[in-house]
Parts: structure tokens; C-alpha cells; sequence
């Protein structure tokens, strides 16, 4: 039994021939024993300036197997394909990690523009509503200028005392102001006023329709003994021709003596 000490060098190779001799069986590198010499050392450095594809092994029972040989077998083969596919899978894992990363940055961007969008949105909303409490005050205060400009105006022509009675005689006349579709009159009740004489009895007067220009005529029914001078409130209820506004006026009147009566006085 021998063992080959010829090595061989190849370009990133180096494999020694440690093939044994086993029951006549000889080194397929080194060739027989009954070789010269110098044969088996040539056949020796030709063999083994070769890659290496295997080499002889005895078994338990001697005889030789040949096995894969070579720089790297099956296990290293395995080992390194586990280490690259380890490698990708972390570079894998690592582009993941950057990709979810930047997922993440850019879901805080456009959650933080979506919250400034909500409360520009919010500002928006105040200042529309704003401008809507803005246009109904100025609404109203157009209303309040048409209905001052379209209010009705009246004016006492004459307030005379009565000759011989508890009465006092009124003329009023509308001067300006829209039309209107009714009026009522009432006087204030004081120690001197009892109250307008309608008809028969003592209570509110009704005007109909009426407008600028259009004059009326009330009595007023005074105390027994009133003192002098009266002064007497009378308040005049208009409502438009529309019928959706009303006006509240009131005029002062104070009656003067004239020691007659008119006999010409009429009533409306």
C-alpha cells in the first residue's frame, strides 16, 4: 500500500494524488509498480496537472470506489446557495423596509395635507358664513330703509274744542308714505279723554284704504269737567296694500276753543 506525493498546480488548482494501492490495484495517476520509474513519473505529473475529478477510496471491503472530487463538493455547493439566498432574501427584506418607509412618509404627507385641506375647508366655511350674516344684516337693513321710506306720515290739520259740549273736533290728512289697506285710530285714555266717538258709542275708527292726500275727520269725546288745555294722543294702526307690514303711529293734538260749532263739520 502507497501513498502518491506528486502534486500538481493548475490555475487556481491544487490536488495531491493520495490515491493507495490496495489487493494489485494500483493509482490510475501513477500507474503499475512494474512501470518504470520514470514512466510513472511522467504519467503522474500528466494526470495530476489535470483538474482532479475523483479519486479512488477503499471500502470496508477492499475494494476502491471512485468519488466526485474537486475544489467545492455538494455541501459547499448548498452552503453557498443558502448564503446567496439569504443575501437576496435580506436585500429583499432591506428594499422592503425603504419602499415601506417611504409608504409611510408619504401617507404622513398627505395626511398632513389632508388636514390642512379640513381646515382650510373650516376657514372657508366660517368666512361663508360670515358673508351670509353680513348679506342678512344688510338685507334687513334695506328692508328697514324701504319700510322707513314707505311708512306713512300724518299730519293734524286742525284740532278745535267744541262750543257747549265734551267734545273736541280732529282733522288728520296722510302726507306721505305707500298706500295703505287699512288704518285704525284710537285715542289714549287720560283724565281729560274718554275716547273717539264711533257712531253711537265710544271705540277704535277704521279708515279703509287710503293714501298720500287723503284726509279724516274724529271726535273725541272729553270729560265732564276736563281741564284745560287737552292734550290728547291719538295712535293709528297702518297695514300696506300688500298686508305684510305694518306701521304704529301716533300724532298729539291739542284741541283750542272757538266758542261755535260748526255745522258744516262732516265725518268719515
Amino acid at each position: 500500500m502507497f501513498r502518491c506525493r506528486v502534486f500538481h498546480a493548475g490555475p487556481g488548482l491544487v490536488s495531491p494524488c493520495v490515491t493507495p494501492s490496495v489487493e494489485g490495484r494500483t493509482c490510475p495517476r501513477l500507474g503499475s509498480r512494474q512501470q518504470p520509474l520514470r514512466d510513472r513519473v511522467v504519467r503522474a505529473a500528466f494526470c495530476c496537472s489535470r483538474p482532479s475529478t475523483g479519486e479512488w477510496r477503499s471500502t470496508k471491503r477492499g475494494r476502491h470506489q471512485k468519488h466526485t472530487g474537486g475544489i467545492l463538493d455538494a455541501g459547499d455547493w448548498i452552503s453557498l446557495s443558502s448564503g446567496a439566498i439569504a443575501g437576496v432574501a435580506a436585500g429583499i427584506a432591506v428594499w422592503q423596509a425603504r419602499m415601506a418607509k417611504r409608504s409611510a412618509a408619504a401617507a404622513d404627507r398627505q395626511v398632513v395635507a389632508a388636514e390642512q385641506q379640513v381646515a382650510a375647508a373650516q376657514q372657508q366655511a366660517e368666512a361663508a358664513q360670515q358673508q351670509v350674516a353680513i348679506m342678512a344684516r344688510q338685507l334687513a337693513y334695506q328692508a328697514e330703509d324701504r319700510a322707513q321710506a314707505d311708512a306713512p306720515k300724518f299730519e293734524v290739520l286742525s284740532a278745535e274744542l267744541s262750543y257747549g259740549s265734551n267734545e273736541a273736533r280732529i282733522t288728520v290728512a296722510q302726507t306721505a308714505g305707500t298706500e295703505l289697506s287699512s288704518v285704525t285710530v284710537t285715542a289714549r285714555h287720560s283724565a281729560n279723554i274718554r275716547g273717539l266717538i264711533n257712531g253711537d258709542g265710544l271705540g277704535a275708527v277704521h279708515w279703509g284704504a287710503t293714501g298720500p292726500g287723503c284726509v279724516y275727520k274724529l271726535r273725541m269725546s272729553l270729560a265732564q269737567n276736563f281741564d284745560r288745555p287737552v292734550h290728547a294722543v291719538l295712535i293709528l294702526e297702518c297695514r300696506d296694500a300688500t298686508g305684510e307690514r305694518t306701521w304704529r303711529r301716533t300724532l298729539t293734538v291739542t284741541p283750542k276753543d272757538t266758542g261755535a260749532w260748526d255745522n258744516g263739520f262732516t265725518f268719515k
